[in-house]
């Protein structure tokens, strides 16, 4: 491909007209579980440009929104992100569904997290097809449902045959290629003991006190955890994230339950974390005589992890530095994502990168996104595009 046609290709992504299409999504909420509004605009807007997109409900109400474009031999680029965001909470000086530009940053819920890199993804869909004029190979965009729930999107859409050689991820990574990120699991503990009057509690088995005993075991636990260490993602974890119990303040409760988080390697799965857990929370529990502990895996994000050699790292970081973005080493992710199903269950070489902080700017208050990162992220992916749809696939 001729450094004109990338010229093109990279100037084809106008700054203004990027920056409104990440406010337009912006301005349809699409808090989990009502992504539906934001899919049809996402899905309209690549219809204008041409597209044949797929709307499909994954549940009622809930479509993932799935096209692609260019010739059906060569390499397959998937650019792809997800559609829902957390909900808003209190706290914002600025209007969260207003997609206010002011000082050089995008305000609002999921203008980091993760609406700006679906802009970027957008154009540079819409860059290719109209200045690559001979494509070889294939490029698919696909806007999931449901990421920050449990990943329902993704698991679907590869359940209908997503498949790509490539995938990137437009995750807020401060624009580091991100080459490995942590999985999520969820446990449900369910503590039985047996109900009594308060003026008798001796007659009772204290279902709260049991918890209480079983929550000092998950402490322990995390503390055992952190003895393991991957170079990127550091250790696993464990935390108590919610407690119910009892049925009134005059009886001795019978029933307390708590969920806890867990944080996975590239080596764990759900099942092995739970296991491993199980047998922590069961060996020798100071809890009370009569005490009944179950426990069970309520949901899992598997972990990514890419080789750091992989041609899809090397393509991906030339391309943001071409495109103007710093040379960043790839590094981990804290956080889990999409990413871990694409390369478990499609078996993908996935990378993320796009524009934004998870850890500064995401999931808080005043969430923003500043416009430079948002340009050279869509710049970045639309010259990867350029490059992979001109025959540089792995």
């Amino acid at each position: 491909m001729s450094s004109l046609l990338e010229r093109r290709v990279l100037d084809a992504i106008e700054p203004d007209e990027l920056y409104r299409l990440a406010a337009e999504l912006v301005r349809r909420p699409s808090v989990s579980g009502e992504e539906k509004r934001v899919a049809e605009f996402i899905a309209n807007h690549l219809s204008d440009h041409g597209f044949a997109v797929a709307l499909t409900e994954i549940e009622s109400g809930r479509p993932n929104v799935v096209t692609s474009w260019g010739a059906d031999d060569g390499p397959v680029l998937l650019l792809t992100g997800h559609t829902d965001t957390v909900p808003v909470g209190a706290g914002w000086t600025h209007d969260p569904f207003g997609g206010e530009i002011v000082d050089g940053r995008l305000y609002g819920r999921g203008s980091c997290d993760m609406k700006a890199g679906l802009a970027g993804m957008m154009m540079a869909l819409i860059a290719a097809k109209r200045h690559l004029p001979k494509p070889r190979g294939r490029v698919v965009f696909a806007g999931c449902i449901d990421e920050e729930e449990g990943g329902k999107g993704t698991q679907a859409a590869i359940r209908a045959g997503l498949k790509a050689d490539w995938a990137v991820i437009g995750e807020p990574t401060d624009l580091q290629p991100i080459n490995a990120a942590k999985g999520n699991c969820y446990f449900e503990v369910k503590v039985a003991g047996t109900a009594a009057h308060a003026g008798s509690p001796e007659r009772g088995v204290n279902a709260i006190y049991g918890a209480a005993e079983a929550i000092r075991a998950v402490a322990a636990h995390h503390e055992e955890l952190r003895r393991r260490r991957h170079p990127l993602l550091g250790s696993p974890s464990v935390s108590v994230g919610r407690i119910a119990g009892g049925l009134t303040t005059s009886a001795v409760p019978d029933q307390c339950s708590f969920t806890v988080d867990r944080r996975l390697l590239p080596d764990e799965t759900g099942t092995s974390a739970l296991a491993e857990f199980a047998g922590r929370l069961h060996r020798d529990p100071p809890r009370p005589e009569g005490v009944r502990i179950e426990e069970r895996l309520l949901m899992e994000m598997p972990a990514m992890e890419t080789p750091e050699h992989h041609p899809l790292i090397a393509a991906l970081k030339a391309a943001a530095r071409d495109a103007g973005g710093p040379d960043i080493a790839v590094g981990g992710w804290s956080a889990a994502c999409d990413g871990g199903f694409l390369r478990r269950d499609a078996g993908m070489p996935v990378v993320l990168f796009g524009p934004g902080s998870i850890v500064n700017q995401a999931h808080r208050p005043d969430e923003f996104v500043p416009l430079g990162e948002m340009l050279i992220a869509a710049r970045t992916y639309a010259l990867l595009t350029a490059r992979v749809l001109g025959g540089g696939g792995e």
